[in-house]
């Protein structure tokens, strides 16, 4: 499957952290460990790797930003979530 090649603007990377991810499937095998699959998000293309047990159980994962994705000092507080959101409506009601 071929990477689709574009850079997340702020409203997907806000939409992402509000919403959460919309995960599609991207790739996937076999590795020395097991089975394991990709899936990339539709808006932020943030890549999401997962090793699976034979029972298809996760048992490790890791995630691929894309640049300038991850926000310094990590998680957001409940007040940045809230404007986050009031971002989003804003730009909903101009229709961007």
């Amino acid at each position: 499957m071929t990477r689709r090649r574009r850079t997340p603007d702020l409203r997907t990377t806000a939409e992402c952290r509000d919403y959460g991810h919309a995960w599609d499937p991207y790739d996937g095998g076999r590795n020395r460990r097991g089975p394991f699959r990709v899936l990339i998000c539709r808006r932020c293309l943030t890549e999401r790797h997962q090793q699976l047990d034979r029972k298809g159980h996760v048992i490790g994962g890791s995630y691929k930003y894309e640049k300038d994705y991850l926000i310094t000092g990590g998680k957001l507080t409940t007040d940045e979530r809230g404007q986050l959101r009031l971002f989003d409506m804003d730009m909903f009601e101009k229709g961007d």
